[in-house]
């Protein structure tokens, strides 16, 4: 790891860098969600200030029983387990993001650079307890402050690293020709989630690549795409134009 960038090589072969995530950005990442859990408190408070006052009125002229407390009991549970939840659903069903980390363009990924699961984010959200101590985050912000990859202790237990994504949206490229990949069966079943992931991290990433490292990608996805597919790419298709044609494809075939 040289300058905040994560390097790691996955099970396919390909050498992938993350650029590990500032603590400033983490910090604005963890406001923005304190705020949105801040304006979720109002909301609640105020429904429920709101929904005392009308029964109390309405209880003059309908005999509501027992409905008064029992929904206030439910909105405050509600509102309890959006708090302590919080994260944890976010994290899961989102893949390592939160609104925070959404708008900050972060995201948790494995120490290993895949996608978070549920036991990860069970774990990382476990241990936010100690990381909170003694006050504001500090026992995690000293963590985080004191090794390279940025990892407060949730992070350790967890296996898992805050990274910074440099688009959320996969570019357009050449898609070559399009019936390159016609006569390929259950193509989506061909690529595994894995190399499909590596596929759009390049294609997101290569803007932002030098020009060897690109050579070197595109030679190794070439390799591994002809290797599962069968098809090998003509000269006259550039290597990108081969990449971008089998995502397109799989798209595709998705959609149908």
């Amino acid at each position: 790891m040289n300058r905040g960038v994560f390097h790691f090589q996955t099970s396919e072969k390909v050498r992938i860098e993350y650029e590990i995530a500032p603590l400033l950005h983490r910090c604005v990442a963890f406001l923005i969600d304190a705020t949105i859990k801040m304006a979720a408190f109002l909301i609640i408070y105020v429904m429920l200030i709101f929904f005392a006052l009308g029964s109390a009125i309405l209880s003059q002229y309908v005999n509501l029983g027992n409905l008064p407390p029992l929904v206030m009991i439910g909105l405050v549970i509600a509102f309890l387990l959006f708090m302590l939840f919080y994260g944890l659903i976010f994290e899961w069903f989102w893949k390592g993001e939160t609104p925070g980390k959404r708008i900050m363009r972060l995201r948790i990924v494995h120490d290993d650079g895949t996608f978070i699961g549920f036991t990860s984010a069970v774990l990382r959200n476990i241990f936010r307890i100690v990381d909170l101590l003694p006050a504001g985050y500090l026992v995690g912000f000293i963590t985080a402050l004191l090794n390279q990859r940025r990892k407060r202790i949730g992070d350790y237990v967890a296996g898992t690293l805050v990274i910074r994504e440099r688009s959320k949206e996969v570019p357009h490229l050449d898609a070559g020709d399009e019936t390159l990949f016609a006569s390929v069966k259950n193509l989506e079943e061909c690529i595994t989630p894995s190399l499909r992931e590596i596929i759009d991290e390049y294609l997101r990433s290569r803007s932002s690549m030098e020009k060897r490292a690109i050579e070197k990608v595109e030679r190794e996805l070439v390799t591994l795409i002809e290797a599962r597919t069968g098809i090998r790419r003509p000269e006259s298709v550039s290597a990108s134009a081969f990449i971008a044609s089998l995502r397109r494809n799989i798209s595709d075939a998705t959609r149908r």
